[in-house]
């Protein structure tokens, strides 16, 4: 698995997992986090199933956004 801060393969076992998470969050704080929903279209039904619509074009912004480290957006 790789994604922009942490590449992880097979040999990294779950102990030093939690050390490299336990090292990057050991001063986090409230203010640091900044929460981000998917925008939402709405409810519906699909084959029976309950389900929620994405808005796709305003979820396509927040994933650009995310990419070029931009979700500071307004809350």
């Amino acid at each position: 698995m790789v994604t922009g801060s942490v590449s992880v393969d097979e040999a990294m076992s779950d102990a030093e997992l939690r050390r490299l998470l336990w090292r990057g969050t050991r001063e986090l704080r409230p203010a640091d986090i900044t929460y981000r929903a998917a925008p939402l279209k709405g409810t519906g039904t699909v084959a029976g199933q309950s389900v929620v619509h994405l808005d796709l074009p305003r979820l396509a912004v927040l994933a650009r956004a995310l990419r070029e480290d931009r979700a500071g957006l307004p809350r």
